[in-house]
């Protein structure tokens, strides 16, 4: 487990000393792990504690998406759930908001994704045949499916109870994408501008201290607009957010209008 935490810390900390996109966050061409992640992974010749970079001969890992601290954080513990990791694509990767399920919306059985000759996909798509269920399955479900591929923990696999793994997603607007590689392509085309909105909030959040309000709109944009020009740069996202007028005027979290210049802000 600590192994899995650290990875993510490992390519952000890369990322920043190098000077990198922000974009490897999603695709990445190579990973870092010790000894027992390789194990995980499949990957030969790691052994020991000591976390290095190993690049990768296909784009199934590298990026957040193919982290096994990921796929394990948006699993049942028995099982894949589809729907847990396309909700947390959606929401963590790209800032949408999505509706809370009806109360009515029903669950699959404690036994999904176990019985011999079925897939968790198949026992999905029966339960969301619902039509108020099915408006946002639509949208969450497809991403998840395009990280079946990988088990709860993480490993890669090709079979399920079975049967061969179907990892091909088709969106409510007719995007269709095959695995995680697939998936990584449609957020690279269809995200970036979201993405890179969304990672801006949350740093920036986290900079001053407190959730960000309708008056900082403005500076999300800004700083949005300006990295996204700049390829994605993460250095540039840092610096944007350290000379912005949130930070360097930062106060209490309230809507005032009235604002009390930092020590040396002017």
């Amino acid at each position: 487990v600590q192994s899995m935490k650290r990875e993510p810390v490992e390519l952000f900390a890369a990322i920043l000393s190098a000077d990198g996109s922000v974009f490897e966050l999603l695709d990445a061409p190579a990973v870092w792990v010790d000894g027992r992640l390789a194990e995980l992974y499949g990957i030969p010749g790691v052994t020991g504690d000591v976390f290095r970079r190993v690049v990768l001969a296909d784009r199934r890992r590298g990026g957040v998406l193919g982290m096994a601290a990921v796929l394990a954080a948006t699993s049942a513990p028995n099982r894949t759930s589809p729907v847990v990791r396309g909700a947390w694509v959606l929401q963590t990767l790209l800032g949408q908001k999505l509706p809370e399920p009806p109360p009515d919306a029903g669950a699959l059985p404690p036994d999904a994704g176990t019985k011999p000759g079925v897939t968790l996909r198949e026992e999905l798509q029966r339960h969301r045949r619902e039509q108020r269920c099915a408006v946002c399955h639509d949208k969450i479900d497809p991403i998840g499916f395009g990280l079946e591929n990988f088990d709860a923990i993480g490993r890669w696999r090709t079979e399920e109870n079975g049967k061969p793994i179907d990892a091909s997603g088709r969106l409510p607007d007719g995007t269709t994408f095959d695995g995680p590689a697939g998936l990584k392509d449609y957020l690279l085309a269809s995200g970036r501008a979201a993405f890179v909105r969304t990672l801006t909030r949350r740093l920036l959040a986290y900079a001053v201290g407190r959730k960000l309000q309708y008056f900082d709109t403005p500076v999300v944009d800004e700083i949005t607009s300006r990295v996204l020009q700049d390829g994605g740069r993460a250095r540039r996202l840092f610096e944007e957010i350290v000379l912005s007028r949130p930070f360097l005027w930062q106060e209490a979290d309230e809507p005032s209008g009235t604002h009390t210049a930092a020590p040396g802000a002017d």
